[in-house]
């Protein structure tokens, strides 16, 4: 058995996985246009939605999802092509050292270097909780001028009273959102993506006091580290909560929601709960406050369409959780074994592993 007992792969599963993972990579040489974004399982429900929600406006355009967990055991019946967490060559000692949500996002830009590494032309990233509501078009256009697309979170000044709370919020998380973001097959944007990747794996904990979020907060110094960078200010692009309730979501005529009078392309329900469907996010308690408008019926609709998609029977099993022996493995022991110099963490091998001269037996004494 190799890895995690509870439901980590074994070495079948690990030769299936390599071989699906090339599958799909070979399949993508060439592809003028990708769509991808990253998921664990137990937020694979969120991702169907995205996902079917892409292919309705682009249904000839591929839509990878890296697994940042195990692979589940049926995986061809969903509506992407799943890509394992091996595929896009993340450590285990990341693997172990990073928080179950933490890895899902410090992984975009090894997701992104990937894709391009496999020959994709032109790549578009969205955040597993998101709605795609109309043509994501002019976004891939745009990654024919500029190999970097950004989208910031304000596009405008907030003028409402909570306008300071909003930009402070803005301030600590980073100038832009990673819930859109696209890169095509130059080498400045494999620059890029090469210089993130090192950030990420040395910092991409939720640390705001020292001006790290995750992997996003990186992103503010892209534009004056790299070339060919397009901030991209169209109000449609990337609408979330904390554009609200000053961004004015309309409906035209034929359904499509607008915002400030711009087609919506990404809509994105960042900190939604299935469980409270009428909230926008947990993340902001003011809105629950505030009349939305017709975003409310948007909301609605996202909750209906994460009940068929399974919201209800989630598969909340992760692969890394334990030791092999079934221990759950804790913040402390992952922050233990962040904070050892290399070379003796290079000494403890898998940190997965229990058993003599392992890192779990150290840890164990170090914690007694």
């Amino acid at each position: 058995m190799e890895g995690r007992r509870g439901g980590h792969r074994t070495n079948v599963d690990a030769t299936k996985n390599r071989l699906r993972d090339a599958s799909v990579l070979r399949a993508l040489y060439g592809s003028p246009d990708v769509a991808c974004s990253i998921a664990n399982r137990s937020m694979l429900p969120e991702v169907r939605v995205l996902a079917r929600s892409f292919r309705a406006q682009h249904p000839s355009i591929p839509f990878i999802v890296l697994l940042a967990d195990d692979v589940p055991d049926d995986p061809d019946v969903e509506p992407f092509h799943i890509l394992s967490i091996d595929a896009a060559g993340i450590s285990t000692e990341l693997r172990f050292q990073a928080r179950m949500q933490q890895l899902s996002y410090l992984a975009t830009p090894f997701l992104l270097r990937t894709l391009l590494g496999s020959g994709a032309r032109r790549v578009l990233f969205f955040k597993q909780e998101t709605l795609i509501c109309s043509s994501a078009r002019r976004l891939y256009d745009q990654l024919h001028q500029d190999p970097i697309l950004l989208a910031p979170h304000l596009v405008s000044p907030r003028t409402g009273p909570d306008a300071l709370e909003v930009e402070r919020m803005v301030l600590r998380t980073g100038a832009f959102n990673v819930g859109v973001l696209g890169v095509a097959n130059d080498a400045r944007a494999r620059e890029f993506l090469a210089w993130w990747c090192v950030r990420v794996t040395h910092d991409s904990a939720l640390a705001v006091e020292r001006g790290v979020h995750y992997e996003q907060r990186w992103l503010t110094l892209v534009p004056t580290l790299f070339d060919g960078v397009r901030i991209d200010r169209d109000a449609g692009t990337n609408v979330g909560h904390w554009q609200m309730p000053d961004t004015v979501v309309e409906m035209d005529g034929s359904g499509v929601p607008h915002a400030d009078g711009r087609p919506i392309v990404a809509l994105r329900f960042s900190g939604f709960d299935g469980d409270r469907p009428t909230r926008m996010t947990r993340y902001s308690e003011r809105l629950d406050r505030l009349p939305l408008g017709d975003m409310q019926h948007m909301i609605e609709t996202y909750a209906e369409l994460l009940v068929e998609q399974g919201h209800h029977r989630r598969d909340d099993r992760y692969a890394y959780a334990a030791f092999d022996d079934g221990v759950q493995i804790t913040d402390e022991h992952r922050d233990l074994h962040a904070g050892l110099l290399m070379h003796a963490r290079t000494a403890f091998g898998d940190p997965f592993r229990t058993g003599s001269a392992s890192f779990a037996a150290w840890a164990e004494a170090a914690f007694a």
